[in-house]
């Protein structure tokens, strides 16, 4: 407890320190290092004002094309060829007209088998899969092309599938809070199918 406790404390206090120096992008969530939690609810509570789903952004697109890799079914699904890079950006946000909104995102990408295991590294990610940056946290201040208002965060990562690569799913875990509120939070989640390719 008296651990749990410490590591939370941590990260708030690096959160206070990147915001208030003005930094954008920061190593958030916690869940990095909470690492027998499975989701971010482990550390917050579900206690946040932004539940109406219809002014939410939460997108994966091609950086080039713009077009987004979202499914009828608001799951994702990107396709990449064994052994080559793709690069994909996440975005996040709310739509103007949000009353109060949140300060920050977080948001963490996860093979959700890996958290089975206690005490691994932070980078739980599929296995035979590359990526960089799986999660970040950024402060709500981004004009994204494509998306109305400038309460956004976008950041781009890339993922490519090894020689033992095989279709496989990880979860988006996507956390929106306010420093003014402490640890209370808006999670979200989606299904991120990954696909290789020949």
């Amino acid at each position: 407890m008296r651990a749990r406790l410490k590591s939370q404390w941590l990260v708030m206090a690096a959160l206070l320190i990147a915001v208030s120096s003005g930094a954008d992008a920061y190593g958030w969530p916690a869940a990095s290092l909470e690492s027998r939690h499975k989701n971010c609810m482990g550390c917050h509570t579900a206690a946040g004002s932004w539940t109406d789903t219809s002014m939410i952004v939460l997108d994966i697109v091609d950086p080039v094309s713009k077009g987004s890799f979202r499914k009828a079914d608001g799951s994702f699904e990107i396709a990449v060829k064994r052994g080559e890079e793709r690069r994909v950006k996440s975005i996040f946000g709310m739509k103007p007209g949000v009353r109060f909104p949140p300060d920050m995102v977080g948001w963490l990408y996860v093979f959700t088998p890996a958290l089975e295991s206690a005490h691994e590294s932070a980078l739980k990610f599929a296995p035979g899969w590359e990526v960089n940056r799986p999660f970040c946290g950024k402060r709500l201040v981004e004009q994204v092309d494509g998306y109305p208002g400038d309460k956004l965060a976008a950041i781009t990562m890339t993922i490519r599938p090894l020689e033992n690569a095989q279709d496989t799913t990880v979860d988006l875990q996507v956390l929106f809070k306010s420093l003014a509120r402490g640890l209370a939070a808006d999670y979200y989640e989606r299904s991120v199918r990954l696909v290789v390719t020949p």
